[in-house]
Parts: structure tokens; C-alpha cells; sequence
């Protein structure tokens, strides 16, 4: 994930300085296409992995042949549809549609099949890491990654310092890719202890497809929720301005990567729990406060210091616009992310239908508000789009469907995950805001960074001392 981070961090504005404005925005509304062609995955990984771990149980599961043969099915039916709508998209979105200038179109095309060929490459990887995850091979797998991520970064850098066509940053994804998959069919063809009977139950279309429904709302309302933000801006306002939106955004967006794990983890503590489902909320709360609320000061910091950190990163054109985006995004996940345990704890528990519903009634809210304020406000409106949506639902709205479960009060449950976060950021914010959006010169930005590490940076650290004692005595 921190290689990740630093991939984008870096190549940013290298490829701004390459491309300019309008092939950097071209490029993300490309990797925004592809997001949303990866919704033909439909929760298949996950999916798989239960089977799969299941099936390793013997009599008590389901028939390990059955979910290999019904996955080969899947993979091969899933491969033909997406052969055919990446043609439709190709003919119809890479133009007008999404905004992309007629310089770049050719080589977003190019760029746009390379991806997808990365694309459909994965998908047939799908299955071995399946297998994997089910045999808990953790290490294989994170390598693997990080395989991907310094291979793409690697070669991404060579295509930009080269100077080379923007459709080469698809090549560099389709060679990683590629090296990530035969790393895991590598491996996962030499795990031993696969079932070879034919015992247990025989999985069905039709029990797959129960299991991946809810997956896939999920899915639906995450791309809804952020990945057709780039598109409407392309098709509303231009490719460049994608770039101005995604140099605010992915600040946001890196931050919201670093909590996914935490909601793992709780899925996994819950879906082991004995009963006494107070034990888990108490694991909960305590996550809100002992690390939601450094959470909740890291997105006030980095709001606060959005000119300062755009204006080093990528420059003072895109400070104006770029600054105020970043912070509304903020506004919204620090209601979201001190609970980023909430959302695993759901799954965990089978109430992953209500998360599906809720997350998908976000995304259609964000599309309908986005809509109805790119024109008048611009940038600031698509923000506001994603942000308020993502407020109320997962401000309000989750924490009334934890209470709901765990027959506990709302108002407890609110109080616990999200009182103490939301004070500490709304505080943080109202006493770095000035400074942070006021400081120019060098003696200006020193002098915010010590104000900020004795605002911020000391909460966080008396935090973590608490934790750690609590942990070791």
C-alpha cells in the first residue's frame, strides 16, 4: 500500500510535466473506465476464497471439483463479456463522451485496450488466488503485489523520463500484471493438501450468484460513490480539469486506502465471534477512540494543509481549485473513516444486504447531487457531491444499522464511534485552517509545520503511547 502510495505521489506530476493538463486527465479518465470494466469481477474473489475454504473442510463443505469447474465457467463467460463491452466502450466512450481532447484520443485508445488486456488478465488469475487465500498463504499473495507495484512503478517512470506515448503506462501495467499472475499460478500450483474426492455439497450458478449479489451492490455503489466523479468532470468541464480534480482527490483517496485494512480485520473478529457480540462493540468503540481520533486529526491536518501540500507537490495553478476539493473530501471521510471497523463488522456478522443497500443509496445520491452541481459550482460542487452522501450514510446512517443488530442504544453507538473524532477534527481544522491556507513564504510554512506538529502531531503520539500500554502493561 505505501508503495502504492508513493507510485502515485510521484508519477503525478511527472506525468503532468510530460502530458500536461489534458494527458494527465485523459490518462485518469482511462484508469476511471477500466475501474468501472473491473465491475464484471462481481465479488468473485471473494467468492471463490469461501468456497475454496470451505471445500477444505471435507464431508462438512462443498465439493472442491465442483467450485474449480465452476469457476473455469465463470472466468471464460466473464472473459467473452468483456471482450464485448470494451468494444462498445471503446467506439463510444473514448471521445466526446467523457471529455477526452482529440490529441489524446488515439492514445487513450491505445492505452485504454492495454489496460483492459491487464484487465482480463487478472480475471483469469482470479481462481489461484483464490485458491491461496484459502490455504492462507498471506505472504505469496502481498508479494505478489508488491511485485506488481515496483515492476509498474519501475517501468511507468522509464515510459514518463523517456518521454514516450501515454499508451506505454498501459504496457507497464499489462507487463506487471502479467508477472503478478504467473507468480501466483505459480504457487498456487504447488500447494499441497487439495481435496481430490468428490465429497461435500456441489456448488450452483445459483449458489455462486446468492453469495456474489451483495458483493457486487457493494461494488456498485463504491463506483458510483467515487470512479464516475472523473468521467462527469471530463464530460462537464474537460480532460484537464480530471487532472485539477484528481491532484484533490488523491490525497483523500490514499488516506481512505490506509483504513481498508482495518475493516478486514474486523470481519474477521466478527465472523469468529462466540455470541457475545458486546465483546465486538466494545472492540469497536475502542477503535473510535484510541484510533479514530487520530484519524479523524489526520484529515483535518491534511485539509488545513492543502495549499502547502499542493502547492510543493504540483505547483500554484492547481492550489485555487485543488485545495477546497481536498477539503470538503476530508469533511466527509472523517465521519467515515473512525469507523472504518463498522463495515467489516457488518459483513461479519451477515449484514452485508443493509451495507449493500446503504452503500449503493450513497453512490445513486452522489450521482443525482454531482449532476445537479458540476455546472453551477464546478469542482467544488462534484466534491460536495461525494462528500454529503458519505456524511449522512455513513455519518448517521451505519452507526443506526450497528445499533440496530447489537439492539443498542443510538445514541450510545453514535456517541462511542464518532463523538470524540468528529470534535477533535472539527477542532484541529478550525485552529490550523488559517495558517495552513495563509502560509506563502519558507519562514511562513516552517513556522505552520511547528504549529501543526504541536496541534496534531502530539495527540497522535499520546494516543499511541496509551495503545501501547494498554497492549504491553
Amino acid at each position: 500500500m505505501a508503495l502504492t502510495a508513493v507510485t502515485s505521489i510521484v508519477l503525478t506530476p511527472l506525468l503532468l510535466g510530460v502530458y500536461g493538463k489534458s494527458g494527465l486527465g485523459s490518462y485518469w479518465i482511462v484508469l476511471s473506465l477500466i475501474s468501472v470494466m473491473g465491475m464484471l469481477e462481481f465479488g468473485l474473489l471473494t467468492t471463490a476464497s469461501r468456497f475454496f475454504a470451505t471445500a477444505l473442510g471435507g464431508n462438512n463443505g462443498v465439493s472442491w471439483s465442483s467450485v474449480e469447474k465452476l469457476l473455469r465457467q465463470y472466468v471464460v463467460a466473464v472473459l467473452v463479456v468483456l471482450a464485448v463491452a470494451s468494444m462498445l466502450v471503446y467506439f463510444w466512450l473514448i471521445g466526446d463522451v467523457v471529455g477526452i481532447d482529440e490529441q489524446w484520443r488515439e492514445q487513450a485508445g491505445y492505452l485504454f485496450l492495454s489496460l483492459i488486456a491487464a484487465l482480463a488478465l487478472s480475471l483469469l488469475t482470479i481462481p489461484f488466488a483464490a485458491k491461496l487465500q484459502a490455504f492462507e498463504q498471506i505472504h505469496t499473495l502481498y508479494f505478489a503485489q508488491f511485485l506488481h507495484s515496483s515492476i509498474r512503478l519501475g517501468m511507468s517512470l522509464a515510459v514518463v523520463l523517456s518521454h514516450w506515448s501515454l499508451w506505454w503506462l498501459g504496457v507497464a501495467s499489462l507487463v506487471a500484471t502479467a508477472v503478478y499472475s504467473v507468480y501466483q499460478i505459480y504457487h498456487a500450483g504447488q500447494l499441497e493438501g487439495c481435496p481430490e474426492n468428490e465429497q461435500g455439497e456441489r456448488i450452483t450458478w445459483q449458489k455462486m450468484m446468492m453469495v456474489m449479489l451483495p458483493i457486487t451492490v457493494m461494488m456498485l455503489g463504491d463506483m458510483l460513490r467515487f470512479t464516475l466523479d472523473s468521467m462527469i468532470v471530463g464530460a462537464f468541464l474537460g480532460a484537464a480539469w480530471v487532472a485539477v480534480y484528481g491532484v484533490g482527490f488523491l490525497p483523500a483517496d490514499l488516506l481512505k486506502q490506509a483504513m481498508s485494512p482495518f475493516s478486514r480485520f474486523f470481519m474477521v473478529w466478527a465472523s469468529n465471534d462466540t455470541g457475545k457480540g458486546v465483546t465486538d462493540h466494545q472492540r469497536l468503540f475502542k477503535f473510535a477512540e484510541h484510533a479514530g481520533i487520530p484519524i479523524a486529526i489526520m484529515c483535518a491536518a491534511i485539509a488545513a494543509s492543502g495549499p502547502i501540500l499542493i502547492r510543493l507537490w504540483m505547483g500554484e495553478e492547481f492550489v485555487s481549485e485543488a485545495a477546497p476539493v481536498l477539503a470538503v473530501l476530508l469533511f466527509g471521510f472523517l465521519f467515515a473513516l473512525p469507523q472504518a471497523g463498522v463495515t467489516g463488522h457488518l459483513i461479519g456478522v451477515g449484514q452485508q444486504w443493509p451495507l449493500a443497500w446503504l452503500t449503493l443509496m450513497e453512490g445513486a445520491s452522489n450521482l443525482l447531487i454531482t449532476l445537479l452541481l458540476v455546472t453551477p459550482l464546478g469542482l467544488l460542487g462534484v466534491a460536495i457531491g461525494t462528500a454529503l452522501p458519505m456524511m449522512i450514510s455513513k455519518g448517521f446512517v451505519q452507526p443506526w444499522l450497528l445499533a440496530r443488530y447489537g439492539c443498542l442504544s443510538y445514541r450510545l453507538v453514535w456517541s462511542h464511534l464518532l463523538k470524540l473524532p468528529v470534535i477533535w477534527g472539527v477542532g484541529i481544522y478550525a485552529v490550523l485552517v488559517w495558517p495552513g491556507w495563509h502560509s506563502s513564504t519558507l519562514l511562513e510554512i516552517v513556522a505552520y509545520l511547528a504549529l501543526l506538529t504541536l496541534v496534531a502531531g502530539l495527540p497522535i503520539v499520546r494516543r499511541a503511547l496509551v495503545v501501547w500500554r494498554l497492549r504491553h502493561g
